[in-house]
């Protein structure tokens, strides 16, 4: 497999990064893979890594709806880690193999600690190619958020 640099310098969602941030990632992320039907992030659960997909396709679910499919070069899980909420949609693997490249939270969290201009580069790039390609804005995954986690019945 290609270094972890090349990988990323590959990907359309990251094609706007400085070089400085492409090795930052470089140095933060591993390699993990997930099965047909395995779920990479579930709706309404407070974990906050993110995904940089290298091979393979995934769907995308919001209330049990797929909002369609996303592969190769695509991030997965971003809205969360930025923006420290529960996860607004359920990602699940749609070929045999999905690979991706996982970027802990953590090491984001420190980015902005050390490196807020960096963090912040990353963050508008990252959220403006997904407006572009997707048509998601920031509010509509926080949207997405919030009525997943709020409480169905407040009597309860």
């Amino acid at each position: 497999m290609q270094s972890h640099e090349v990988l990323l310098r590959e990907m359309e969602s990251l094609q706007q990064m400085p070089d400085e941030l492409i090795r930052w990632l470089a140095d933060h992320t591993a390699v993990t893979s997930f099965s047909r039907g395995e779920v990479l992030i579930e709706e309404g659960t407070s974990t906050r890594n993110c995904y940089f997909i290298i091979s393979g396709e995934t769907d995308v679910l919001f209330e049990g709806r797929s909002l369609g499919p996303t592969g190769a070069g695509q991030p997965e899980g971003e809205m969360a880690m930025f923006f420290r909420q529960p996860r607004s949609a359920t990602t699940v693997a749609n070929s045999d193999t999905v690979t991706v490249l996982d970027l802990p939270a953590a090491a984001f969290d420190e980015l902005q600690r050390t490196n807020p201009e960096l963090s912040n580069r990353f963050q508008a790039e990252l959220l403006s190619y997904l407006e572009r390609a997707r048509g998601i804005t920031s509010s509509d995954a926080q949207d997405r958020a919030r009525r997943t986690t709020a409480d169905p019945d407040p009597e309860t």
